[in-house]
């Protein structure tokens, strides 16, 4: 969770409200260069993939209107199986190892 707050808190990301405020049109908006000789549907087609791949167009579909609470833990149910796939594929051997280990004592029980 990103709390805006001035006071130190273990294990809570603070945003940095300075950041936001000095960051530049670049970093915040998704840029694709026309190359030269490229058709205009090809960029648009690269444009939409970059913005579908940092989940830009999901945010905004999701935004467009309100959003219930039942919806949106059926919506967090339904992305947790892609989003536990990526994050176990790039397991270091420390937590492989905690794995293992939790996995044995409920083996174990």
């Amino acid at each position: 969770a990103i709390i805006l707050t001035y006071r130190k808190r273990e294990g809570v990301k603070r945003q940095s409200y300075i950041e936001q405020i000095h960051r530049d049109k670049s970093s915040a908006v998704s840029l694709v260069d026309v190359k030269s000789g490229e058709s205009v549907d090809r960029a648009l087609k690269r444009l939409k993939t970059k913005l579908d791949t940092e989940g830009i167009l999901e945010e905004m579909r999701r935004r467009r209107s309100h959003e219930s609470t039942i919806d949106r833990a059926i919506r967090k149910a339904r992305t947790a199986p892609k989003r536990n796939k990526v994050r176990w594929r790039f397991r270091s051997e420390s937590q492989v190892a905690t794995a293992e280990a939790a996995k044995a004592a409920r083996n174990a029980e």
